[in-house]
């Protein structure tokens, strides 16, 4: 106050633990059912979070401890109880992942358990009770892609996990888990059914690209992401894409950078916005070139047909060309294509 001068306070390692919030101390208790298989066919989790002295992010992450559990491996019936105790501690607050890294370790270290008793590969087992894709959980939570499986069968051939697991010399081990979190959060932030994030993408007629996007850019890359993104399908460079971001009076609605959800929300938004305007410009050079628009492919800020590279046209010209095309069907619209991502039916 006195210097008028932005100050710095940096702490020592002793102090770093007493000032910031760590993650959340947690008693657990875990009760698991299974088959003579290892089919599991219930669990009972219970959990007791020390909070330290306040609130902060206390109930999302004790939602988190029970109701991430169900979302890796086929579970039937479930029973979660969640307690977060105040402590005269400094208080603990989200971290990556917030919620789901105690819990999983209790969860794993049983199904080693079962799967020892019953003279399963652990490895072989877990990918035997994987959730299913497209699927949801007994507590309602929906599953898309599940890539556990193949990241489970990466880690056998560069690991040999099978072939090694206690077959080490003493003090020596080696360990296998899985794991999952959310992309977005649990519960919509407004539970409607509006799309949580939406993209515009414009070329000018100098092959130029810009993307509008809600998203807040605070440092973790996102405006990278998707300007990579749109690049791609576009068959153009990164730095040939300007990314507009976090400015509501120009982009879309986007609900914010939090836990995971802007390379898979607002990246597939823009994903789709892009593919869009890609349609339309193999569309403008197949007929210009006379060949299958199935036969057009962009790459390298080029449009060619694939079949024969030197029939090919460079990006700016072909945008103009497709632009040309929009306009003698429709003059006057500036329209930009826009998508969100939830599909919505054509207007």
């Amino acid at each position: 106050m006195r210097t008028m001068r932005p100050v710095k306070f940096t702490l020592d390692r002793e102090e770093v633990f007493y000032a910031h919030r760590g993650r959340h101390p947690v008693l657990m208790h875990l009760k698991i059912g299974a088959r003579s298989d290892g089919e599991l066919t219930a669990a009972h989790f219970q959990s007791y979070l020390d909070g330290g002295a306040y609130a902060s992010y206390g109930i999302a992450t004790t939602y988190y401890t029970g109701a991430l559990m169900t979302v890796t491996y086929r579970l039937p019936a479930y029973k979660f109880d969640g307690i977060r105790v105040y402590t005269n501690k400094p208080p603990c607050g989200p971290k990556r992942g917030h919620g789901t890294t105690q819990p999983r370790y209790a969860f794993e270290c049983h199904l080693d358990k079962i799967a020892g008793a019953l003279g399963l590969d652990p490895v072989a087992y877990r990918q035997r009770i994987l959730q299913p894709p497209d699927s949801r959980t007994v507590n309602g939570l929906r599953i898309t892609s599940m890539g556990l499986g193949q990241c489970l069968d990466e880690v056998q051939r560069a690991t040999r996990f099978s072939e090694r697991h206690g077959q080490l010399r003493r003090g020596k081990g080696i360990g296998v888990a899985g794991s999952a979190y959310i992309s977005g959060a649990g519960l919509p932030i407004y539970w409607n059914e509006m799309p949580h994030s939406g993209a515009s993408v414009k070329i000018d007629r100098g092959g130029g690209v810009t993307v509008y996007c809600g998203t807040a850019e605070i440092g973790q890359g996102s405006d990278h992401v998707l300007a990579t993104v749109a690049a791609e399908q576009l068959g153009v460079l990164p730095e040939d894409v300007h990314v507009v971001s976090g400015d509501t009076s120009l982009a879309p609605v986007d609900l914010g950078s939090y836990s995971s959800r802007v390379t898979f929300m607002a990246g597939n938004a823009v994903r789709q916005a892009a593919g869009r305007l890609r349609a339309l410009i193999v569309e403008a050079v197949a007929a210009k070139l006379g060949v299958p628009a199935d036969r057009v492919a962009l790459a390298h800020r080029t449009v060619y047909d694939l079949a024969d590279p030197s029939k090919r046209m460079g990006f700016a010209e072909a945008a103009v060309r497709r632009g040309s095309a929009a306009t003698s069907r429709a003059r006057g619209s500036g329209r930009r294509r826009r998508t969100r991502t939830r599909p919505r039916s054509p207007r």
